[in-house]
This record gives C-alpha cells, structure tokens and sequence, in this order.
C-alpha cells in the first residue's frame, strides 16, 4: 500500500472516530432496527451502535454481549492502525498480511452471514 493511500484511510479514520466520539459525548438515542420492529429478526447490525459507544466508553465486556463482529472489528482497526502507523515511520514494512485485501472482505461478509443466521437461531 503506498504512504499517500495509508495517510488518506488514517485521515478519514480519525474523522470517522472524532464523529463517532462526538455521538458518543451527546447520547443521541436512535431509532429502533427496522428488521426487528418489523420482523422479529435480529439483524447482523443490531447492537452495532451500543457496541461502538461501549467500547469507547471503556465497557469492553458490554461491548462484546451487543455485538460480537462489530467488537472484533474494532479490535482489527485499532490493530492494523498501528501496523500502518509502525510501517509508515520504519523503512521495512512489517505484517501487510494485515492489510485489507478484497479476500478478506469475502471471509468477512461470509462469517457476517453466519453470525446472522445464528443469533436468530439460539
């Protein structure tokens, strides 16, 4: 990945962040989920929100019992942020496999899937 690709994604990722903390500061309560309202089902996204303001709140354990994937995508960001930020300051670059390739955005809608259809099941 080239260093102008790398500070464009951190540039957008600390807009993404600094939105995400200022909804978190203002306690905006949204909207219930559409598919459940309407439908009974829980949707792979459903707890999505309360598990973002958790996680930044500090409430690790809260965050993981609303959403799972969403917590371990969050883990996986802050991850492979400091992957990149290591790679941008040192010369060699150190653990791309951590780089986002469209396979892993395969896999990732593939497990989203299934952990859709099972926490509807149990």
């Amino acid at each position: 990945m080239k260093k102008s690709h790398i500070i464009i994604f951190f540039i957008i990722e600390i807009l993404i962040i600094f939105l995400i903390m200022i909804f978190i500061l203002k306690d905006i309560t949204l909207p219930e989920c559409y598919f459940y309202k309407n439908y009974g089902i829980l949707c792979p996204s459903c707890g999505g929100t309360r598990c973002v303001t958790n996680f930044f709140r500090g409430n690790l354990t809260e965050s993981f019992k609303y959403n799972k994937i969403y917590f371990v995508m969050i883990l996986y960001l802050i991850l492979l942020n400091i992957v990149m930020i290591i790679n941008l300051v040192s010369k060699k670059a150190k653990m791309t496999i951590l780089y986002p390739r469209i396979k892993y955005l395969y896999v990732f809608i593939l497990i989203w899937l299934i952990y859709f259809i099972l926490r509807n099941i149990f």
